[in-house]
């Protein structure tokens, strides 16, 4: 766990900068801070590398809103955290469809450690994730000209891969297991194509499915956006923007938190239910039929895959 943070403060009263440094430094040893009130010193701030943004809503020159469509504007991927006295629900949910991550109550900052934590963690996986998906895209730009060449000449049309690309290593267990993980990538970037043509013919995304996923299993019941966050199977996606489109497309209800009237909670509606059943129709399609992996050699590649799991984990 990191001791260190930096973090920008759009605020312009330095008594709650104090008292939010001070509820943070019960949790990192090390806080590098700036604070800024005016738009020329956001700015320039901007031109530093931040690990969190916290602003907010109301100040001198201009607002929080302001202040997030400058940052997002310029590309700028850093967590921002609406932290103010008191902010409108339908402007704290503008600002979240816009691109803030969260929005904490300054009377309430015990909340303020958990959602940067939170932040923090999705933005390390998901620079993981783009690294990966780099790296399967540059693959992808040497294997399908084999592919095509070998379809060409009327051999397989994935032919095996790894031997191509590891072609001059001398050592054979060293080969096979080169061999072996870039099958796995070449093959699994197949396989979320495959899932994608599927998904496209239910005006689905990967994300969006995997969230009504989420809801089904819960459903009737109302769950958190925080527990949808945690329970998603791709923890890269932006979930608060993909279930604001899901609102307005009606597979997804907001329902008030009866416990927090800062707090929505989301449920599966009957639209959602009914795509989700006829998602199941392609169940078999989407999780690849017998033709292509009997259910023998999903039994072995499961094993040998969960054996790779377990020690990677340790």
């Amino acid at each position: 766990m990191t001791t260190a943070i930096n973090i920008l403060l759009i605020e312009d009263n330095e008594d709650d900068v104090f008292l939010i440094i001070k509820e943070l430094s019960r949790y990192w040893t090390k806080i590098n801070h700036l604070r800024v009130e005016k738009l020329s010193e956001l700015e320039a701030a901007l031109k530093q590398k931040w690990d969190i943004i916290l602003s907010d809503f109301m100040l001198p020159e201009f607002d929080g809103l302001t202040a997030l469509r400058l940052i997002r504007h310029n590309k700028i991927a850093t967590p921002f955290i609406l932290v103010s006295g008191r902010v409108e629900e339908d402007v704290a949910a503008s600002m979240m469809r816009l691109g803030a991550n969260d929005y904490i109550m300054k009377d309430n900052l015990k909340r303020l450690e958990p959602a940067i934590r939170r932040e923090l963690n999705e933005q390390s996986v998901r620079k993981d994730l783009k690294a990966a998906e780099e790296k399967v895209q540059e693959l992808s730009k040497i294997v399908e000209p084999l592919s095509q060449k070998a379809t060409e000449q009327g051999s397989t049309k994935h032919p095996d891969i790894g031997s191509h690309l590891t072609e001059g290593i001398q050592a054979d267990n060293i080969k096979e297991r080169h061999k072996a993980v870039v099958n796995i990538l070449y093959a699994a970037n197949l396989i979320r194509k495959h899932q994608a043509k599927i998904l496209e013919r239910h005006n689905l995304s990967e994300p969006q499915f995997n969230v009504l996923r989420v809801l089904k299993r819960h459903f009737p019941k109302e769950v958190s956006i925080n527990l949808v966050k945690e329970e998603i199977a791709n923890k890269t996606s932006d979930v608060s923007r993909i279930i604001d489109r899901m609102v307005k497309s009606g597979l997804i209800h907001y329902f008030q938190n009866p416990h927090d009237k800062r707090v929505r909670n989301i449920s599966i509606t009957q639209k959602g239910v009914e795509v989700l059943t006829e998602m199941d129709k392609s169940a078999n399609e989407m999780f690849l039929p017998d033709s292509y992996l009997p259910e023998e050699d999903a039994r072995t590649v499961n094993q040998k895959l969960q054996k790779l799991l377990n020690l990677m984990d340790e």
